[in-house]
């Protein structure tokens, strides 16, 4: 598939919406299998780097998703080379925090990477354990990383 319609794909990517019966209970999953065809052909191509923003995108308009093609993007993005994603990396936190963004400044931040562009992870994690318009789930979840952290700093 070429780039222009890859690009089409990933944009316009909405996951169906299946209902499953466990227990007699019925319960809403949202499928993503659409997306591991469309990142199965950005990897094979090497284009990562030319959809970094999209892949940002996709974590803010599902935000406390957790799943396999969630982190097969997580990898992706993390094989570029920061400098390239920290910029996208920074825009994405400050539009709409996910747990994926979130789960990747702590991860950068076991690597002993303190800041993006100046900017400091941990401040990242302080300001949106703070902010009462972000989700409390995503709070919590900066603020779960930011004592992970600072427990760490303290030993």
């Amino acid at each position: 598939m070429n780039k222009k319609d890859l690009k089409a794909r990933i944009v316009n990517f909405i996951p169906r919406k299946e209902n499953i019966k466990i227990n007699n209970k019925e319960i809403n999953e949202l499928d993503f299998y659409e997306l591991e065809e469309i990142m199965n052909d950005i990897f094979t191509q090497n284009l990562q780097k030319e959809f970094v923003e999209d892949f940002f995108q996709i974590y803010e308009k599902y935000p406390l998703e957790d799943n396999d093609y969630f982190w097969s993007m997580l990898h992706g993005i993390e094989s570029i080379n920061l400098k390239i994603y920290g910029k996208a990396l920074l825009n994405s936190i400050k539009r709409q925090p996910s747990f994926f963004v979130l789960l990747m400044i702590n991860r950068m931040i076991n690597n002993k990477i303190s800041d993006i562009n100046g900017e400091n992870l941990m401040d990242i994690f302080n300001n949106i354990k703070n902010d009462e318009k972000i989700d409390v789930k995503l709070r919590n979840i900066a603020k779960d990383f930011f004592d992970h952290q600072n427990k760490k700093d303290n030993k």
